[in-house]
């Protein structure tokens, strides 16, 4: 890397358990706010017994349809909430049609990575963002019972 990107990594090394511990209160926030809509069979919480041993870098939901996901990210845009999918599955790239080799079909990969969703999650982010996400993923779905 150059003087430069090297210098920004090396800062970040420098807090890396800060930044760390700090994600995974974040992460286990969403968790906390996200579980009632699991519960009720809105969304999917993504990773599920494993987000412990994560380093909480992303937080993905999973919706129900492909059509719905469209929607809520429509939906968080409109309150000012940036939430991509952010998932291509690699057989599916073009690289992996090229040079990949797919033994059995893919449908369960194609069809989680349709409906995958990436919330807001970054160093600098506040528990009161991650309410406020929360509460914005939440009035989409009282709004489209």
């Amino acid at each position: 890397p150059s003087d430069l990107t090297a210098a920004f990594l090396y800062a970040q090394l420098e807090h890396a358990k800060r930044i760390n511990t700090h994600r995974r209160t974040l992460h286990e926030k969403y968790f906390h706010l996200l579980a009632d809509l699991e519960a009720e069979g809105k969304l999917s919480l993504a990773g599920g017994q494993v987000r412990k041993a994560k380093n909480a870098h992303i937080f993905d939901i999973i919706c129900r349809s492909e059509r719905e996901r469209a929607e809520l990210i429509r939906h968080l845009a409109e309150c000012g909430v940036n939430a991509v999918f952010h998932y291509s599955p690699l057989h599916s790239s073009p690289a992996g049609r090229r040079y990949g080799r797919v033994a059995a079909n893919m449908d369960v990969t194609d069809d989680i990575s349709e409906r995958l969703l990436r919330l807001p999650m970054y160093s600098e982010m506040t528990a009161d963002t991650v309410t406020y996400v929360c509460g914005a993923v939440r009035s989409f779905f009282e709004k489209n019972r």
